[in-house]
């Protein structure tokens, strides 16, 4: 394989490589979607009702209420959503 490979042009080469990089691009989509189907995420989600008081907040939290682990692990941008 290595005497094929070394005497193939610089062409066929690039083309070769070309070919991996693009198999690479397209897998890759692919493999993360089989990843996250795998290993879920813990996700919690909160529902919020606009209110025009400034005093008055409601939070709406489901049935199935998130572990405090879940909302230590969300990021200050989605609390603050």
């Amino acid at each position: 394989m290595r005497r094929r490979y070394r005497g193939t042009s610089t062409t066929d080469k690039i083309a070769l490589w070309a070919l991996v990089v693009t198999a690479i691009g397209l897998a890759s989509p692919a493999v993360v979607t089989a990843w996250q189907k795998i290993f879920p995420e813990d996700t919690a989600t909160l529902l919020v009702e606009p209110n025009e008081q400034a005093c008055l907040n409601r939070w709406y939290i489901p049935r199935s209420a998130p572990s405090s682990a879940q909302v230590a692990r969300a990021n200050s941008e989605q609390l603050a959503q």
